[in-house]
């Protein structure tokens, strides 16, 4: 289900709780324009608007960019997504504009478009690397046009934009979800060096039950060879989720992973250690925020949480289905006494319509830091819907959402979306971020913004657009992707981009 589809099906659940008061006014303010920079903490930076890009990208489905990946300090950025099942990588100046792909000579140079095999479309992005000269793109993709589970692959590219191979990470007749990558060398004296992929995701084992798994493989040239002296005899590290993480419940404790970060330590030529984020379903439609502490080959990290496992939910008002959907990690102090804390970010099921919300742990142990927000959790938007047996919703309202996230500068920026419904059942959306410091302060609050057009298109009513996917730039600011879609032809659907400052004077060379 795509971030659009998400909302409305948010928004419908909403709906069905709504009492009978219509002239009550939405919680949610409209999207004002900005009008000084220096009255909000992160602003839209002029030197990289938010922008559509629908000069670029017209016609077909596509849920947006769903990664995006700085090729160098202040240099390109590459956004990645699908269009009508084929997978797109769009090339971005550092100024904001249309980027060119060297190797093309097509009519829009910034686009380079892969299409899958007949039949067996690309079905989802989670992740863009740059390492040795090349993109490496994890990808979810059919299996055949008669077998429909998905499998995981990582396509290997220049940065030029050649395309060099691709890799089956995982596929098993099963359903497979990628959710991130960790590339990584290892060297010693007299022994050659070498450059493994390792690949984090998750498998469903049957229909109410998934684990999280890791996969490695060996650059060898420009090709990826998967390495089979980890886990079984095919390479598949499966890392089940202890049932006490569930109990007292009967159902299987199982785990569906998001996205992925890797432990900044600054050692090289060791296996680094990866923390990944999720959601654990302990019975039902109840689900918990998830974090995941291994190696990056596949080993759990020991004296963390219940075997590398982490679960803890919000359980606020009558829904209890928490789900993060981003991670991201502060290193502090200095060299050899360095400082962890790994924030999980995601959707909080309120009693009428969801908000965003944030957690922190320890990094060494996975416990809980309690000096971030109250009790280690921050909890910002949705609505409660007053008190008692019968929450009071509002009909003309809809969840405050989110799918990004990333910490640079002290601060951690979480990019989403903030959904409206009329009375009529219609939703849309617009992008939304919102800013904590590192105790979980709010900065900046959730803020609505509608980003920019082309000259030649002018926005049409129920428009929607929302962030997929945050990444900190060289500089600690934060780029953006996502979504921009219309119901109205020729311009269906629209990857956006955008970049967030804080420090305009010196930072971006404007005020």
């Amino acid at each position: 289900m795509n971030f659009l589809s998400t909302c409305r099906a948010i928004a419908l659940f909403a709906s069905a709780f709504a009492c009978a008061i219509a002239s009550v006014p939405s919680v949610h303010a409209e999207a004002a324009a900005t009008t000084s920079l220096t009255d909000i903490p992160y602003a839209v930076d002029p030197g990289f608007p938010l922008v559509s890009r629908r000069d670029v990208i017209v016609g077909g489905s596509s849920v947006g960019a769903t990664a995006l990946i700085e090729l160098a300090p202040g240099g390109d950025v590459i956004l990645g997504g699908l269009v009508s099942g084929s997978l797109v990588l769009q090339r971005v100046a550092p100024d904001g504009t249309r980027g060119s792909w060297p190797v093309t000579t097509a009519a829009n140079p910034g686009l380079l478009q892969l299409d899958p095999p007949a039949g067996a479309p690309y079905l989802g992005v989670s992740d863009i690397k740059v390492f040795d000269n090349r993109l490496f793109v994890l990808v979810d993709r059919q299996r055949s046009s008669s077998v429909t589970t998905r499998d995981v692959y990582v396509l290997v590219f220049g940065v030029d934009g050649t395309f060099l191979s691709s890799y089956l990470a995982m596929g098993d007749f099963r359903d497979e979800h990628g959710a991130g990558l960790a590339i990584y060398q290892t060297f010693g004296i007299g022994v050659p060096t070498t450059t493994f992929v390792s690949v984090v995701g998750h498998r469903a084992l049957d229909a109410v039950e998934s684990n999280p798994f890791l996969t490695r493989a060996r650059l060898q040239g420009d090709s990826l060879v998967r390495d089979t002296t980890i886990g079984d005899a095919n390479g598949y590290v499966q890392l089940p989720v202890p049932g006490a993480l569930c109990a007292p419940y009967n159902e299987a404790c199982s785990m569906e992973v998001a996205r992925t970060v890797v432990k900044p330590t600054g050692a090289f030529g060791t296996t680094p250690i990866l923390y990944v984020a999720g959601s654990i379903r302990t019975s039902g439609d109840d689900w918990d925020y998830a974090l995941l502490c291994i190696s990056a080959s596949g080993t759990p990290c020991s004296d963390f949480g219940n075997g590398g496992f982490v679960r803890r939910g919000f359980n606020n008002g009558g829904s209890l289905a928490d789900r993060a959907t981003d991670i991201a990690v502060r290193r502090f102090g200095t060299f050899g006494a360095y400082v962890y804390t790994v924030y999980l970010t995601g959707n909080v099921a309120r009693r009428c319509q969801g908000g965003v919300g944030a957690m922190a742990f320890d990094g060494s142990d996975g416990s809980v830091e309690f000096g971030f927000g109250l009790l280690g959790r921050v909890l910002v938007g949705g609505h409660d819907g007053g008190s008692g047996g019968t929450p009071i919703c509002f009909l003309n309202d809809g969840p405050d959402l989110t799918e990004g996230a990333a910490f640079a500068d002290g601060h951690l920026f979480i990019g989403g979306a903030r959904v409206y419904t009329s009375f009529d059942g219609d939703t849309w959306s617009d992008v939304q971020t919102l800013v904590l410091d590192a105790a979980g302060n709010v900065v900046d609050p959730l803020r609505a913004h509608d980003p920019s057009y082309p000259p030649d298109l002018q926005p049409t009513p129920f428009m929607s657009s929302a962030v997929r996917a945050v990444s900190a730039d060289g500089s600690g600011r934060f780029l953006v992707a996502g979504q921009s879609y219309t119901p109205d032809s020729p311009y269906p659907s629209a990857f956006i981009a955008g970049r967030f400052a804080r420090d305009r004077i010196f930072g971006s060379g404007y005020d």
